[in-house]
C-alpha cells in the first residue's frame, strides 16, 4: 500500500495531540501592566520601541497592481503581565490580511507575527490606518498609519530578434526578409546539439501567468521539432516543440501570425526568458516572441487590418509607420475619421495606447477618443510633430492616451478624426487589459477544470479564472481537434503484413506492435492528454466512446479503429443523430457489433440490440428527469422494448458490410475500415409486412436497391433519435462522465431539456456540455452530499498526477511518447481495450442502495493496492535518487523517449517553510481544489515534519505528494 500506513499516520496524529496538550500550560495567573509593541519585519533592533501608537507610518512602497507585496509585523510584550489581542485587524481598502496573529496571548518578553500585504486590485495610491485591539491600558486599540501604491502590470510585450532583451549563443545567420518576418528580418542556424541557442527575456514583469507565443517565416526545410524553453529566471517552467516548416496558426496580432508555446505559463519572479535551441531535425528561425498576461490581454490593430476603418473621402496612404503605411487627412472641421475596433475583451480597465509617424506639419492637437462600446469615454489631444514618448514594444514607440479605461461591454473603440491644427495620421492602436478582477474562484476554477479537462496546471487555472467559464469554453469550443491522423492499412494477417526479418530480429515484432496492436493509438491517447490544448473535446470525446463502444480486443488493428475514434472527436461538440449515423455506418462498430456480417438470410441482432439498450434509449421509460415511469398497475418500470422490437430493428439494419477495397491505396489481403460501410441490396431485408419501429412507425413498402436500404437506415435512424429517452438518457451519462455519478433529477432534466432543444443544431452537444459545465449543481467551490463526485478512472487519475508537474521525456529535451497505458493496466484500465460493451466498468454499478458509482466496477483489493503502489512509484523513486525530476518510464524499445515530471516547486516549499503549510496549500488546492480535510491535513504534516529523521526538503515533497494522491479524498473527485 505505499510506504506510509495508516498506523504511521495515526502515530503523528497521537504526537500532535501531545503537542496540543502542552501547550494548555500556558496560561498562569500574573500580576503586572501588559504593555504591547510592533516592530516591521521579524528582526527586533536592540532598544527599540518599535512603531509609535496613531502617530506611527509604515510605508509599504510600491507593487503590481494583483500583486501582493507582504509585510511581516512582530508584536512584542514589552510588559509584566499577559499580553492579549484582540481581533478582527482592521485595514484600509487596498490591504488584506496574509496570516493572523500567531497567538493573541503573550506572556512578557514574547512575541507573535501577522503579515499584511499591499494587495490593491488597480493602479493607484493607498492608504488607511490599520488597526486592532489589546488589553495594554494605554495603547488600546494599538493604530498604526499603512500607505503603499500600485502602478499597471505589464501586460503585452514582443521582442523581436535585433531588439534589447534578445540575444544568441552561436553563429547565427541573420538574413533580411521584407515579406514575412516580423521586423523585416529574422535568424537562422543548421540544426546541431544544442549548443546554439536564441534567447528572448521580458524583464520587469508581475509574477503571474502568461501567455507566450512566437512567430516566423516558415520555410520547406526548417525544423518539424523546433524547440522552445521557457523560464522563470533561470528555472525551467515549460517547452514546446513547433514545425517551422508551415506558418504560425493560433492568432494574428500586430498583422503578423503566432504560434501558442503551450498553455499559459506561471513566474514567480519578474523575469521570462524563451529560448530556442539548434537540436531539431532541420533548420531553426529565430524572430519574434511575444507574451501577454494572462488576465491582462493586450493587442494591436494597424491601420490596413480589417479592425480599422475610415469615413470621409479626405484619407490618404503614404509610406511609414509601423507597418510601412498610415492613413492621413488634412484638417477640416472633422469629417475625416478613422477608427480602431477591438472587440471580444473581458470587461476591465484598459489601457490604450498610439503610434504615429511624426513630421513637421502634423496637427499638434491631434484628437483620439476612446469609446466604451459606442460611448465616448474621453478625447485626448496628442503633438503629432513629435514621435510619441511613453514607452517603447517591439521597437515601435507608444504613446499613452490616458486612462485605463473601464470597458464594460467587450468592445472598445477609439476614433481620430480630422478636427485639428494639422495633418493627422491614422498608423496603430494598442491596448492591454491593466486590471483584471479574479471572475472565478480558485477552488472552483480548479474542480470547474478537473471536470473539464485531463488535469489543472496553474497556468490553466489562472487563466480560466481571469477570463470566466464561458470565454474559456468557447475557446476550447473554436479549437480544432488534437485528434488521430489516418494510418494505412496492412493486410489482416500480422504474419503477412509483419514477415520475419533474419537481418533485423526487433523489425517483426515493432511491425506487429505498430501495426496490429492499439500501441500506438494509446500513446497518441496519452500525449493528446497531456499537452493538446483541445482539453475539453478530449474528455467529452472519451466520455462518447465510454457510450458508444467499440473494443480494440476484436478490432485490433489501430487502422481500423482510427475511423472510430475520429467520428467521436468530429462529433464531441457535434449533432448526436448524425453521430449515431456516421457510428452506425463505421466499419470497426460493423466488425465490433457483426453489423457487417447481418444479412436478410442471417441477421445478427448485436447492433440492433446495443443501439438501443445502451447508444440512444435505455431498458426502461425515462420521464425527462431520468427517473423510471412506473406502471401504476404493477409498480414496476416499463420497459422501452421487447424482442419483437429488437427484431424489427435487426432487419431493417441487414445488407450493410465492409466497403471494397482500395486497391491503390490498400494493400492485398486487408480490409477497407478506413471508408464507411455500404450496403448490398440483394442482402438487405425489404421483405412484407415491413418491419415496426417505435411510435407504431411502420416502415413504406415499395422500397428496393441502394437507394431503399439506405432509406429504411435514414428512417430507422430518426425513429430511434425522436424518442424521448434520448435527452435523459444521453445527458445523464455525459453528466456522469465529466461531473458526478449520481445527479439530482432536477441537473438531468435541465440538460435534457437543453439536448431537446438542440435536436436539429450542428452544436448541439457543444450547448449540452456547456449546461452541464455551468449547471448549479457542477459549480461551487465544495460539496458537501456524499454521494457527490465519481471515482477517477485509472486514466483520469494517473493524468490529473502528472499534468500539473510539466511531464517531458526522461531526459527533459523533448515531450513524452505517451507509452503510459502499462501503466494503468494494473489499475483496471486498458486504453480502448474496453472488456466489452458496457465500457471498462458497468455504467449501472451501484455501491450503496441506489447509489451509482461506475468506476468502482474495476475497483477491487487487487486494484487499489495497485493504485497505492502507483502513487508510491510517481512519487518516490529508491532512496539514491535526490533530484526533484522523477522519471517515472524510462527510454525503451517502446518508450522511445520515456517520461518524466518536474517536482522542484514542491522541493522549494517544502524547503522555504518547514511547517509544510506552503507545500500542503498548494498541493490541496492543485490536486483537489482545496477541499482538503482537517484530519488529513494534520496526518500529513505530521508525517512531513522536519523532527524526523531523514526528512528533507525532497523527501518531505515526495511524501506529501504520495500520501495525497494515494488518498481516497483525492481519487474521488468532488
Amino acid at each position: 500500500m505505499g510506504r506510509y500506513s495508516s498506523a504511521t499516520l495515526a502515530r503523528g496524529a497521537v504526537v500532535i495531540a501531545v503537542i496540543a496538550m502542552g501547550a494548555l500550560g500556558i496560561g498562569l495567573a500574573q500580576t503586572g501592566t501588559p504593555r504591547i509593541q510592533l516592530f516591521e519585519g521579524t528582526a527586533i533592533p536592540a532598544g527599540s520601541t518599535g512603531i509609535p501608537d496613531d502617530t506611527g507610518t509604515v510605508n509599504f512602497g510600491t507593487t503590481v497592481a494583483g500583486t501582493p507585496r507582504p509585510i511581516t509585523f512582530t508584536v512584542r510584550n514589552a510588559g509584566t503581565a499577559n499580553l492579549t489581542l484582540s481581533g478582527p485587524i482592521n485595514l484600509p481598502t487596498g490591504f488584506t490580511l496574509t496570516a493572523g496573529f500567531g497567538t493573541t496571548t503573550l506572556a512578557p518578553n514574547a512575541t507573535t507575527t501577522f503579515v499584511v500585504a499591499l494587495n490593491p486590485a488597480a493602479p493607484g495610491v493607498y492608504t488607511g490606518m490599520l488597526s486592532f485591539g489589546t488589553n495594554d491600558p494605554v495603547r488600546n486599540p494599538f493604530n498604526v498609519t499603512i500607505t503603499g501604491s500600485a502602478t499597471a502590470p505589464p501586460g503585452l510585450a514582443i521582442i523581436d530578434n535585433g531588439d534589447a532583451g534578445y540575444s544568441t549563443a552561436g553563429r547565427w545567420f541573420s538574413q533580411p526578409d521584407a515579406a514575412g518576418a516580423f521586423g523585416k528580418d529574422f535568424d537562422r542556424l543548421p540544426p546541431g546539439a544544442g549548443a546554439n541557442t536564441a534567447s528572448w527575456t521580458f524583464t520587469g514583469l508581475a509574477p503571474g501567468s502568461y501567455r507566450v507565443a512566437a512567430t516566423w517565416r516558415p520555410d520547406a526545410g526548417a525544423a518539424g521539432n523546433a524547440r522552445y524553453s521557457v523560464l522563470d529566471g533561470t528555472r525551467l517552467v515549460g517547452e514546446a516543440f513547433v514545425n517551422q516548416a508551415v506558418l504560425p496558426a493560433s492568432f494574428i496580432d500586430a498583422g503578423q501570425p503566432w504560434h501558442d508555446l503551450g498553455e499559459p505559463y506561471t513566474i514567480s519572479g519578474t523575469t521570462l526568458t524563451v529560448r530556442l535551441s539548434d537540436q531539431a531535425n532541420g533548420t531553426v528561425t529565430a524572430d519574434a516572441v511575444r507574451i501577454e498576461r494572462v488576465g491582462f490581454m493586450g493587442k494591436v490593430v494597424d491601420n490596413g487590418e480589417s479592425a480599422f476603418s475610415t469615413t470621409g473621402a479626405g484619407w490618404a496612404t503614404r509610406p511609414g509607420g509601423m507597418q510601412d503605411q498610415v492613413h492621413v487627412a488634412r484638417s477640416t472641421s472633422g469629417a475625416n475619421t478613422a477608427t480602431w475596433t477591438f472587440t471580444g475583451l473581458a470587461p476591465g480597465l484598459y489601457r490604450v495606447s498610439a503610434t504615429w509617424a511624426a513630421q513637421t506639419g502634423n496637427a499638434t492637437n491631434a484628437p483620439y477618443t476612446v469609446l466604451n462600446g459606442n460611448m465616448p469615454l474621453t478625447t485626448i489631444r496628442v503633438n503629432q510633430s513629435q514621435p510619441p514618448g511613453t514607452f517603447t514594444d517591439a521597437g515601435v514607440r507608444w504613446q499613452d492616451l490616458g486612462g485605463p479605461y473601464p470597458i464594460a461591454g467587450g468592445t472598445l473603440r477609439v476614433r481620430l478624426t480630422d478636427q485639428a491644427n494639422g495633418q493627422v495620421v491614422a498608423d496603430a492602436v494598442r491596448i492591454e487589459r491593466v486590471s483584471a478582477a479574479q471572475l472565478v474562484s480558485l477552488p472552483d476554477a480548479v474542480r470547474f477544470l478537473q471536470q473539464a479537462t485531463w488535469g489543472p496546471t496553474d497556468g490553466l487555472i489562472a487563466y480560466v479564472r481571469s477570463i470566466g467559464f464561458n470565454a474559456w469554453l468557447d475557446e476550447q469550443f473554436a479549437l480544432p481537434a488534437s485528434g488521430y491522423p489516418t494510418l494505412p492499412l496492412f493486410p489482416n494477417d500480422s504474419a503477412t503484413g509483419c514477415p520475419a526479418n533474419p537481418n533485423d530480429p526487433n523489425a517483426q515484432p515493432i511491425c506487429i506492435r505498430d501495426n496490429y496492436t492499439m500501441y500506438p493509438l494509446q500513446c497518441r491517447f496519452f500525449t493528446n492528454a497531456l499537452y493538446g490544448r483541445d482539453q475539453l473535446r478530449q474528455r467529452v470525446a472519451f466520455a462518447l466512446h465510454q457510450i458508444v463502444v467499440v473494443s480494440g480486443l476484436d478490432v485490433t488493428q489501430p487502422s481500423w479503429m482510427t475511423p472510430y475514434l475520429q467520428i467521436c472527436d468530429r462529433h464531441a461538440f457535434g449533432n448526436y443523430r448524425q453521430f449515431l449515423q456516421e457510428i452506425t455506418l463505421n466499419a470497426g462498430m460493423g466488425n465490433y457489433l457483426d453489423m457487417a456480417l447481418s444479412t436478410r438470410t442471417r441477421p445478427n441482432e448485436n447492433y440492433a440490440r446495443e443501439l438501443l439498450q445502451l447508444f440512444s434509449i435505455g431498458l426502461f421509460e425515462l420521464n425527462p428527469d431520468g427517473t423510471f415511469k412506473i406502471d401504476p398497475n404493477t409498480g414496476q418500470a416499463i420497459p422501452t422494448y421487447d424482442q419483437t422490437v429488437v427484431d424489427n430493428f435487426t432487419r431493417v439494419l441487414t445488407g450493410w458490410s465492409f466497403a471494397p477495397r482500395n486497391t491503390t491505396r490498400d494493400p492485398p489481403g486487408s480490409t477497407n475500415y478506413l471508408d464507411p460501410m455500404v450496403v448490398n441490396p440483394n442482402n438487405h431485408d425489404f421483405a412484407t409486412p415491413r418491419p415496426v419501429l417505435f411510435n407504431n412507425y411502420q416502415l413504406p413498402t415499395g422500397r428496393s436497391g441502394i437507394a431503399g436500404a439506405t432509406a429504411d437506415l435514414n428512417d430507422t435512424l430518426d425513429n430511434v433519435y425522436n424518442h424521448p429517452n434520448v435527452g435523459p438518457f444521453i445527458s445523464k451519462q455525459l453528466i456522469q462522465h465529466l461531473v458526478t455519478s449520481n445527479p439530482s433529477p432536477a441537473y438531468v432534466a435541465r440538460v435534457a431539456a437543453v439536448f431537446d432543444a438542440h435536436r436539429t443544431s450542428p452544436h448541439q452537444l457543444r450547448e449540452v456540455v456547456r449546461a452541464i459545465l455551468l449547471d448549479p449543481e457542477a459549480r461551487g467551490d465544495f460539496k458537501t452530499d456524499p454521494t457527490y463526485g465519481h471515482l477517477k478512472h485509472p486514466a483520469l487519475f494517473l493524468l490529473n498526477v502528472l499534468r500539473p508537474f510539466r511531464p517531458l521525456s526522461a531526459n527533459r529535451t523533448a515531450l513524452s511518447d505517451g507509452h503510459l497505458n502499462p501503466q494503468i493496466t494494473s489499475l483496471g484500465m486498458d486504453i480502448y481495450r474496453p472488456p466489452s460493451v458496457f465500457s471498462y466498468y458497468p455504467p449501472d454499478k451501484e455501491i450503496a442502495p441506489g447509489v451509482l458509482g461506475p468506476e468502482f466496477g474495476i475497483l477491487n483489493t487487487s486494484t487499489t493496492l495497485a493504485r497505492a503502489n502507483r502513487a508510491d512509484s510517481i512519487a518516490i523513486p529508491n532512496s539514491s535518487n535526490t533530484s526533484p525530476i522523477r522519471v517515472l518510464v524510462g527510454v525503451s524499445r517502446d518508450a522511445p523517449a520515456g517520461t518524466s515530471i518536474d517536482l522542484t516547486e514542491l522541493v522549494d516549499l517544502a524547503a522555504a517553510d518547514p511547517s509544510g503549510n506552503l507545500l500542503l496549500d498548494k498541493l490541496n488546492i492543485l490536486l483537489m481544489a482545496g477541499s482538503m480535510s482537517s484530519e488529513m491535513r494534520a496526518s500529513i504534516l505530521t508525517a512531513i515534519s522536519p523532527s524526523l529523521s531523514g526528512n528533507t526538503p525532497l523527501r518531505r515533497a515526495r511524501t506529501a505528494l504520495y500520501l495525497v494522491i494515494s488518498s481516497a479524498q483525492f481519487q474521488v473527485q468532488r
